[in-house]
């Protein structure tokens, strides 16, 4: 088996700085409109600033740890449970060996990082979950 894992780490959610985009065409995720000022009864609970085209640069300035997340995790990368049977009745069939298992791949991540893969260098916006891959084989000898 196969761990795999960083702690102290931060992530910047560079594109939710401006959450319609550079070109102020993009949409927004639903977390994004509902933790963001709207009016005046939003004041104690919104999360992020208004959206707003217009002096937009001082809601999103560079400088601010708004958008700064803990991307700490620990994955089970890889992990194999295999079998090597020695029945009597190989020898006549003229088989040496015969093992049986079972492996998998990307099956646990334990991180309080939502955006997607910690791990990957594109973690900074939201992206496809990773691929869970497994595997059962029988491998003989002869």
């Amino acid at each position: 088996m196969q761990w795999t894992g960083a702690w102290n780490v931060d992530r910047m959610l560079s594109e939710f700085r401006q959450p319609l985009g550079d070109t102020q065409n993009k949409g927004l995720l639903l977390y994004q409109y509902e933790n963001t000022w709207r009016s005046s009864e939003d004041s104690y609970t919104a999360k992020f600033p208004r959206i707003t085209a217009t002096n937009r640069k001082n809601n999103f300035e560079k400088g601010s740890d708004l958008y700064l997340i803990n991307a700490s995790y620990l994955r089970l990368k890889n992990i194999e449970i295999g079998y090597n049977f020695d029945f009597p009745f190989m020898r006549k069939l003229k088989l040496n060996s015969c093992r049986m298992y079972v492996n998998g791949y990307n099956l646990l991540t334990f991180t309080a990082f939502d955006w997607g893969d910690p791990e990957s260098r594109q973690s900074d916006r939201p992206n496809y979950p990773l691929t869970r891959v497994f595997n059962i084989g029988l491998k003989l000898g002869f």
